[in-house]
């Protein structure tokens, strides 16, 4: 999976995940009786998932696009002294 993939599904998560959290939280304030706090903690706790989900994306993208870029320069610098022993310098 490529950093741009990675980057494109944590922008969808986010553009899904905000609203929907805050439709929960509005509603979360309506609920009573015993099961509310029972569901304000499933809720919190899912919340929580939501968010290490949309961490791991944003910390997976850019890892991928720092160890390409790490990639690219040792072939470029491998390309290099390739070149220049060919040479005989």
């Amino acid at each position: 999976m490529s950093s741009d993939r990675l980057a494109t599904l944590e922008r969808e998560h986010k553009e899904v995940h905000t609203p929907a959290n805050e439709t929960l939280k509005t509603a979360a304030s309506k609920w009573i009786g015993t099961s509310a706090p029972a569901l304000q903690g499933k809720l919190g706790f899912l919340q929580k998932i939501s968010d290490n989900v949309e961490h791991e994306l944003e910390h997976n993208s850019k890892a991928l696009r720092q160890i390409g870029h790490e990639f690219e320069r040792t072939d470029e610098m491998n390309a290099e002294r390739i070149l220049v022993t060919r040479q005989g310098r």
